[in-house]
C-alpha cells in the first residue's frame, strides 16, 4: 500500500513501464536546425543540414520549406544523399510547405539530411539568385 498526498492510500501492484513507454522517456532534447542554399544552373537547389551528434540515432518530427523560386518547385528530403533509394519525405509544394510528419523520419547517428529543391527558376522576382531554406526539428534520441 502506497499513501499519495491528503492521506489516501493506494492498493496494488506496481505497474511496469511498456518497451514503447521507456523509449519514449529517453528522447533526450528537440533540436532545430536551418539550411539554406542557392540555386545552380540547373534549377537545382541542394543542401545538407547539420544533424545531431555522433552517437545518437535522431527522428525529423517538422519539416518547413521555403523557396524564392518564381516558378513552382518539388521538394524532396533524403537520408545520406539525393538518391531514390534514400528519399525519405517530400512536397509538391517545394515553394512553400510545413509537414508535422505523423510518423516521424527516423535517421541513424551520423547520417546528413540533404533537402533537394528541383524546378527552380534562375532568379526571384526581384533579380536576386533563387534560395531555399529548409528548417528541421529533430528529437535526439
Amino acid at each position: 500500500m502506497v499513501e499519495i498526498a491528503g492521506g489516501a492510500q493506494l492498493q496494488g501492484a506496481p505497474v511496469k513501464a511498456s518497451a514503447s513507454a521507456t523509449k519514449a522517456a529517453r528522447v533526450a532534447q528537440t533540436i532545430h536546425r536551418t539550411g539554406q542554399g542557392t540555386v545552380d544552373p540547373n534549377g537545382v537547389v541542394s543542401i545538407v543540414v547539420d544533424t545531431v551528434p555522433m552517437g545518437q540515432d535522431y527522428r525529423v518530427s517538422r519539416v518547413t520549406v521555403s523557396c524564392t523560386s518564381t516558378t513552382p518547385t518539388v521538394f524532396s528530403l533524403y537520408a545520406g544523399n539525393a538518391s531514390p533509394a534514400n528519399y525519405r519525405d517530400g512536397s509538391d509544394s517545394g515553394n512553400k510547405d510545413v509537414d508535422d510528419v505523423s510518423s516521424p523520419i527516423h535517421f541513424s547517428s551520423g547520417q546528413p539530411i540533404v533537402a533537394v529543391w528541383e524546378g527552380a527558376s534562375e532568379l526571384d522576382a526581384n533579380g536576386n539568385a533563387t534560395t531555399a531554406v529548409c528548417n528541421l526539428q529533430i528529437e535526439a534520441m
